[in-house]
């Protein structure tokens, strides 16, 4: 986000579109796994997100919801964890949301269509837009972009084709 639009193209460009995890807000996955692996004797392996599980390639296209997510990985993993620590845990990747990046968003919308893309949750967007309105007086994603793509509304993820 840092990198600055050439002169001889600033004409030409009408769209930007941007990733919501690792671009808007620093993420770490390995801090989930660390916080998941407290409530379990499971070996779940720390570096390797579990995103390409069933489970969460399901919840993360919306195909279940927050309550069977939560069910499915408690049964799953053998999570000795309440409904909340299991939350928590899961949000402890989303970081912050740098100011500059947000001003830089607000910035380029009077100048661009500016789009944002994710493959994400409900859970995770909740501690998004909380983690957002504490950096900012922003309270939604929405209001730094003209849309907001999120896989669990549109039923797809990234790279798929579709």
């Amino acid at each position: 986000m840092k990198q600055k639009v050439p002169q001889n193209t600033e004409n030409s460009i009408k769209n930007l579109i941007f990733d919501l995890g690792g671009v808007i807000i620093n993420i770490d996955f390995d801090l989930t796994m660390r916080a998941l692996q407290a409530y379990t004797d499971i070996p779940l392996g720390v570096g390797a997100y579990l995103g390409k599980n069933e489970i969460f390639y399901n919840y993360e296209t919306g195909k279940i919801s927050s309550e069977e997510f939560l069910a499915q990985i408690k049964e799953k993993y053998q999570l000795s964890a309440t409904n909340e620590q299991i939350i928590d845990a899961w949000n402890a990747l989303l970081l912050d949301i740098p100011v500059e990046y947000v001003n830089l968003l607000v910035s380029l919308k009077s100048k661009y269509k500016i789009f944002i893309l994710s493959n994400t949750n409900p859970i995770h967007i909740g501690g998004v837009e909380a983690i957002l309105a504490k950096s900012s007086q922003i309270k939604h994603l929405s209001e730094l972009c003209d849309k907001v793509y999120l896989s669990y509304e549109m039923g797809k993820a990234k790279p798929e084709l579709a």
